[in-house]
C-alpha cells in the first residue's frame, strides 16, 4: 500500500475542515493517552525509571542501532546522535505512557474520528513529546516523499505548530522544544530503516548499495534538521 500522501486514501475526499478535524482528533489521543496514570501500573514492559528519561531513551536508541547497523557506520545516524545530545532538553516534563509508533497510519477512523488506536509494539516510558515528535515528523517524512516523487500530498497538514498547538489545546504537558522531539524521531526511524533494509538484503529482496547511507530513505531530510 502506498503512503497516503501519494493519493488513493480516504484523505482524497476529505474537505479543508474534515482533514483539520482528523489531526486534532489524533492529536487528542495523544494527550488522553498521556494523562492515564502510571501510578500502580504494571510497567514491567519499560526499563527500569532513570532520573533523566530522555537519556535512558537515548541509550537505547544507540543499542538498538548499535544492533541494527551490523558493524557499519552511518556517519548521518551519528551525527544525529551527536546533536540530541548537545542540544537535550533541561526540562522534559514528566514521564508518560508513550504509544511510540504514534501516528494516523496506525488508528481506524470513522471518518474523522478515531475509533481504534493501533500497533503497540514500541511502547515505552518516556517524556510526552517523544510521541508528539514521532507523529509530527512520520508525517512530514511521508509529506517530504511526496514531494520528492513529484506529488502533492498534503502540505497543510500535520504541520509542527499546528500538532503542537493542538496538543497543548488538549491538555497536553508542556513539551519545550517540539524540533528535538522531531530529529529524535528521525534518528529513531533512520535505526530501524537500516534494519529493515538490511534484513531485505539479507533475503535478497534488495541490493546493498555502494553507500550504506542510501538505506537512509529520509537521510537529506535528517541532515537538513540538524543542520
Amino acid at each position: 500500500m502506498m503512503p497516503y500522501t501519494f493519493g488513493g486514501s480516504i484523505l482524497d475526499d476529505f474537505s479543508p475542515t474534515e482533514l483539520r478535524d482528523l489531526q486534532r482528533n489524533s492529536v487528542n489521543i495523544l494527550a488522553q493517552l498521556h494523562a492515564m496514570p502510571l501510578d500502580g501500573a504494571d510497567t514491567s514492559f519499560a526499563a527500569p525509571h532513570s532520573n533523566n528519561p530522555l537519556q535512558r531513551l537515548l541509550q537505547e536508541q544507540r543499542d538498538y542501532y548499535d544492533w541494527a547497523r551490523n558493524n557499519i557506520v552511518y556517519p548521518t545516524i551519528e551525527a544525529a546522535f551527536d546533536w540530541l545530545t548537545a542540544n537535550m532538553p533541561t526540562n522534559p516534563g514528566p514521564t508518560v505512557l508513550s504509544w511510540g509508533d504514534a501516528r494516523i497510519g496506525n488508528i481506524l477512523y470513522n471518518r474523522s474520528v478515531p475509533v481504534a488506536v493501533l500497533d503497540w509494539e514500541m511502547v515505552n516510558l518516556g517524556p510526552a513529546g517523544i510521541d508528539v515528535g514521532w507523529m509530527s515528523f512520520m508525517h512530514r517524512f511521508f509529506q517530504n516523499l511526496a514531494v520528492n516523487y513529484g506529488m502533492t500530498g498534503f502540505p497543510d497538514f500535520m504541520l509542527p505548530a499546528d500538532v503542537l498547538a493542538d496538543y497543548v489545546a488538549a491538555g497536553g504537558f508542556d513539551i519545550g522544544d517540539l524540533h528535538w522531539y522531531e530529529v529524535y524521531g528521525a534518528m529513531r526511524f533512520a535505526a530501524i530503516s537500516i534494519r529493515t533494509s538490511g534484513r531485505q538484503i539479507a533475503y535478497g529482496e534488495a541490493v546493498q548499495p555502494d553507500d550504506p547511507e542510501d538505506l537512509i530513505m529520509h537521510k537529506d531530510l535528517l541532515i537538513q534538521m540538524i543542520l
